[in-house]
């Protein structure tokens, strides 16, 4: 099954999701997200929903570490994808990044806040037409 390009716009489910803040179903759910290193290699991290915030249908807030590789290559070239994988959804987000000021509450806290402008955002359904490939869960973490 190849992906699916739905245009710039968050879909409803995933708009939805983004909009109700930390909702406990939410709460241990990770968010993978790769940028782009200086040589062109893809650096993967987590991300939590506590720090992926809707701003709008095509944008989007990621708060990150300061002083991370992470940090370091969103300010340099601010590619980011974002995958929101679960049993409801599978959508790649992809956007480029630049740095806010954060809230005056979490300055010299070593947050960084990146809108990050949707550039496109693909849809993808594992085995779709095929039986038995479902996804049953994302990556979920423990406190």
């Amino acid at each position: 099954m190849m992906s699916t390009d739905i245009g710039t716009q968050l879909p409803d489910n995933l708009f939805d999701q983004l909009s109700n803040a930390n909702p406990p179903e939410q709460s241990c759910k990770a968010i993978p997200i790769c940028t782009v290193d200086g040589e062109g290699w893809a650096h993967p991290a987590l991300l939590s929903y506590g720090e992926v915030e809707v701003k709008n249908r095509s944008t989007l807030r990621v708060v990150t570490f300061n002083g991370t590789k992470t940090t370091a290559n969103l300010r340099m070239n601010g590619r980011l994808t974002i995958l929101f994988v679960d049993d409801t959804m599978t959508y790649y987000v992809k956007g480029t990044a630049h740095e806010v000021p954060g809230p005056q509450a979490d300055e010299g806290l070593g947050y960084a806040y990146m809108d990050v402008m949707i550039a496109h955002i693909l849809s993808d359904a594992p085995g779709a037409g095929e039986e038995g490939a479902v996804i049953t869960s994302g990556i979920i973490f423990k406190w």
